[in-house]
């Protein structure tokens, strides 16, 4: 079991108005821009595998980057905020372990703001504590998000005592975690789509001798029912069966994966080759 399969991503966090930010707005842009360009925000609508599995990974522009983290702001003492964080002089995170009786603050991480190459070490360090962070945890008997001091952790995690009528249940909403879509940055992708999870990569199509297309290309589905740690088992074996990017067959050099160029070199390989070749080795024109 891994135990942040059970815990709220930033981005859910972010989207759900749980991190009240308060401080330097210079600082807030610079932390909203580093979360930004982490990559899990985009948009799998514009995707399209029908025609020759093409299709375009696009960011989703209902997120402005450097609105990110001011997007939904709410009050530090509202009974949906989880965390805190303030970009003053100091930056501090703070969990907000909320109870029927009241707010109980625990500092998690406090540094100077520093030159902009130790504020990237900073807003790295936040952006683990809050993606990892074991305050709450979703009970997978009563899917509600629970603090961890209620949970039973020695499995999967469940209120502890078998009591979920009686923990105080934190305003979140679980259904919107997402531990299976990875980042538009990793070579293998992962998306939910409305029929199934599907796990593609960058390539190059090569449908005539003269025209090619980037696209991305379906390695492989899984219904959506399956766990995020099935996910990542199916990922890592397509990534370890298979070099991404690919090696030109030629140069040797790291490319793209080209298919269909095994139509124009030899029917019985799956050449991949990269552009400069293909233009010297099959008279490719761009």
């Amino acid at each position: 079991m891994v135990k942040t399969d059970y815990i709220p991503t930033v981005k859910t966090l972010i989207d759900q108005g749980a991190i009240a930010v308060s401080g330097n707005e210079e600082l807030i842009r610079e932390l909203s821009e580093f979360i930004y360009f982490k990559g899990f925000h985009f948009n799998v609508s514009e995707l399209n595998f029908d025609c020759g599995n093409l299709g375009y990974l696009e960011i989703d522009d209902r997120y402005n980057c450097s609105e990110l983290l001011s997007k939904s702001p709410r009050s530090s003492q509202s009974i949906g905020v989880l965390y805190s964080l303030d970009l003053s002089g100091k930056i501090s995170l703070t969990v907000h372990r909320n109870n029927d009786q009241r707010d109980n603050l625990q500092l998690m991480f406090v540094a100077n703001a520093g030159d902009i190459e130790h504020r990237e070490t900073v807003f790295k360090k936040i952006y683990d504590l809050l993606d990892n962070s074991e305050y709450f945890y979703v009970c997978q008997q009563c899917n509600q998000l629970v603090d961890s001091r209620l949970i039973d952790i020695s499995g999967i995690p469940v209120c502890a005592a078998d009591s979920c009528t009686g923990t105080y249940k934190q305003t979140f909403d679980v259904n919107q975690i997402d531990r299976v879509t990875s980042s538009r940055f990793d070579e293998i992708r992962v998306a939910i789509f409305e029929d199934e999870i599907r796990l593609f990569n960058s390539t190059t199509f090569w449908p005539h001798p003269h025209e090619c297309h980037s696209g991305y290309a379906i390695k492989a589905t899984l219904p959506l029912s399956a766990s995020p740690a099935e996910v990542r088992e199916l990922k890592t074996k397509i990534e370890s069966e298979h070099k991404y990017p690919a090696d030109c067959f030629y140069c040797k050099g790291e490319v793209h994966e080209g298919m269909g160029m095994s139509r124009l070199v030899n029917d019985s390989i799956e050449a991949i080759t990269c552009y400069a070749c293909a233009t010297e080795h099959h008279g490719v024109i761009y």
